[in-house]
Formats: structure tokens, C-alpha cells, sequence
């Protein structure tokens, strides 16, 4: 904060006030205040840890300033397993031309979402237990169990599968080996350009070379070997199969943020490309064959802070696998489609030589694995 001092996360609203906003330079809090104003006829009496607000008529409220759709919601509220907020108002973004307003006049390139505040502590991954992490573990199973239908998988995927990449034929979307391979591989296609190309992106002046596209033709060639078959003992495809229905991936699951993000880029998956990334103080992850582990920790952690957490990971996953075997299954099961589908989602604007080609050096390993076991 201006003179050095550390936010406690409350009382916003004073500091919007004195001219003392954390979100100056990026949002104006008033244009915020006069829209929950606006749409809940009810004035603003304090704004506590965040965007955590207090109306006058009692409410207590949060609101949630991202781009996405309420789709996801409204898929959520219809499962009584899952303890979706009550959504009090929402309001798409729109997108608007250049010239660029910084900061902008208002939160309309924002989607709007403002949730009724449930009963309960927040802040509380700070004090983690095993009984809190039960309760995650339980969360993120009904998330990964929660079925979806095909008018939300096929308004989600359509627009950004079929015409992203001209080199693969349009598939029909299924829950099928055959459209988790194309799936693969037309994220490879897009993701690394030909050579000689500009990334595109404007945070660097990167061009693909000869070594990003051997890479890209590498993991063309391994995709179809590492995914597992979708027939049944009997021979016929396995229209059910578990590993290839499509499931929610979070963006962010952490006892911080039990929201979902359903984002274009990644946000909906077969479930054997699913990640089972949980947020704490560190981040909790399964490796390949789904043993636990944890990443992130911070150079002050101390001995006993990484036995704690060496136990709470321990924990959460047992308590995971115990509510849904079969994400357990997924993830033994996806262990190098997975490592190939989060390296080309995780890339930014490294050199894409220098990243792809560590990937393309792994892929060939991998094919001459293959091709020596055969």
C-alpha cells in the first residue's frame, strides 16, 4: 500500500474513498459499487477482504470480475451434490475496438457475477486440516464425476476445435480415443507454427524454427501410441468409456477459490488429459503414476513446514482416489498425454525453440521406447 504499509484486506471501501484503491491503474471500484447498486437496490455499506461487499438492506454479497460465461453455473446449481453459490446478477462482457483506455472507464470487457456470500469462515486454507481437505478432496471428485451433457460439451468445444487447425479433418465431438488423438494433435498444430512463423505473441519477437517444427512432427507421430484403447472386452468402441468423457477442468481449485473456469484454451478435456492440481500454500500434484507430491514451496519454508505438507498432500490425495477411483485411473492412465497436453497449454512467451525442443527431444525418446518394446 502508498507508505509501505502491509493491506490487512479490510475495509476497502474507506481506502476507495481516500483515494487509496489497490485496484488503481486497473479498475475503478465506484463504477463496481454503482452497479451492485444499480442492479440490487441496495447501497454499499463496506467492502471486507476484497470484493466481499455489505449492503445496506443486510445482504452480504460477493462479486467475482472475470470473462467467462454462466453456463458453467447454471450447469452446477442443477447438480444437488455440488454447493453452487446463489447467483444474485450476471453480466456478460463486451469487447471493444481500439484505442485501448488505461485504466478502463468501466468493467464492461468484464463479465459480472455477483454471488450471495454463504455462511462460513474464508481465508482459511491459512489454517489447514485434514477434515478441510476431506472436504476439497470431496469437491473436486464431484467435479470430476459430474456428467456432462452434449449440447454444453459440443457449444463449448465447436468454436475452438473445428476451425483451429485446417490440417486435421472436423471431427464429429465424442467421447472417443479417436477424437482425443485428433484433440492432441491439433492443439500441437496450432500451438507450434511453421517455420520461419512469429509466435503472435506480443510479449516477444520469437519465430518458430526448424527445431520447433521437428518437435511438433515428433509428438504428431507419438500421440496415437500413448493413448490407452476405448474398446470393450468384446471389441466395440466404448461409447462411455472413462477416460475420454469430457470433464470440467479447474483453472484454479484451491480452498482459496472453489470457482470454475471454463476457459476456451482449457478449460473443458477428456478425462485422461485432466489435471488434479489442488491450491494451498503450495501446490499439491500427482505425477505420472498418480503418487503424490507437491510443488511451489517457498525458500523460507522451514523442515517443518515441508513434513506438513509431505502429510497434507499424503492426505488429500488418499482422501481423492478414495471418492473417485477413476480419477486415479485417468491419471496412471494419461501419464504422457498429459505431460504433452500441459506443455503446449502451459507455453507463453518462452523461446519456442529452446521449449519445444526439449519437448520434441522427450517425444523421440518415447517413440524409441515404443519401437524397442516392439
Amino acid at each position: 500500500m502508498h507508505g509501505g504499509t502491509k493491506y490487512n484486506r479490510k475495509n476497502l471501501l474507506a481506502l476507495v474513498r481516500k483515494g487509496e484503491s489497490l485496484f488503481k491503474g486497473l479498475w475503478d471500484v465506484y463504477v463496481l459499487i454503482e452497479k451492485i447498486k444499480e442492479r440490487l437496490h441496495a447501497d454499499v455499506k463496506d467492502i471486507v477482504k476484497g470484493v466481499h461487499f455489505l449492503l445496506s438492506n443486510g445482504i452480504n454479497l460477493v462479486a467475482r470480475l472475470n470473462v467467462e460465461d454462466s453456463a458453467v453455473h447454471e450447469l452446477l446449481a442443477g447438480d444437488e451434490d455440488i454447493l453452487a453459490s446463489n447467483l444474485l446478477y450476471h453480466r456478460l462482457p463486451v469487447e471493444y475496438g481500439d484505442p485501448r483506455i488505461e485504466p478502463p472507464r468501466d468493467l464492461a470487457g468484464r463479465g459480472l457475477f455477483v454471488f450471495e456470500k454463504v455462511e462460513g469462515a474464508t481465508g482459511t486454507w491459512h489454517y489447514l486440516s485434514c477434515r478441510l481437505l476431506e472436504h476439497a478432496a470431496r469437491i473436486g471428485a464431484l467435479l470430476f464425476r459430474l456428467e456432462l451433457n452434449y449440447d454444453f460439451v459440443n457449444t463449448w468445444l465447436s468454436p475452438r476445435f473445428d476451425p483451429y487447425d485446417p490440417v486435421e479433418s472436423p471431427l464429429p465431438i465424442t467421447s472417443s480415443r479417436k477424437f482425443c488423438i485428433a484433440f492432441l494433435r491439433s492443439k500441437a498444430n496450432v500451438t507450434i507454427l511453421n517455420n520461419g512463423d512469429g509466435t503472435g505473441r506480443a510479449c516477444n519477437k520469437h519465430t518458430y524454427g526448424a527445431i520447433s517444427v521437428a518437435a511438433k512432427k515428433s509428438l504428431l507421430r507419438l500421440i496415437p501410441h500413448i493413448l490407452t484403447s476405448d474398446t470393450c472386452d468384446h471389441g466395440n468402441r466404448n461409447p462411455y468409456h472413462p477416460l475420454y468423457r469430457f470433464v470440467l477442468e479447474h483453472g484454479n481449485f484451491g480452498v482459496h477459490n472453489m470457482t470454475i473456469k471454463v476457459d476456451p484454451a482449457d478449460g473443458l478435456l477428456p478425462a485422461i488429459l485432466s489435471d488434479p492440481l489442488m491450491c494451498i500454500n503450495v501446490d499439491f500434484v500427482a505425477d505420472g503414476d498418480a503418487k503424490q507430491s507437491y510443488i511451489h514451496a517457498t525458500d523460507s519454508a522451514m523442515e517443518e513446514d515441508h513434513k506438513e505438507y509431505k502429510m497434507l498432500v499424503q492426505h488429500y490425495f488418499e482422501a481423492l482416489y478414495r471418492e473417485e477411483p477413476d480419477f486415479k485411473n485417468a491419471i496412471e492412465a494419461g501419464k504422457d498425454a498429459r505431460h504433452i497436453w500441459q506443455a503446449l497449454r502451459d507455453w507463453h512467451d518462452q523461446d519456442p525453440e529452446e521449449y519445444f525442443g526439449k519437448l520434441g527431444t522427450w517425444a523421440e525418446e518415447k517413440l524409441e521406447e515404443l519401437e524397442s518394446c516392439n
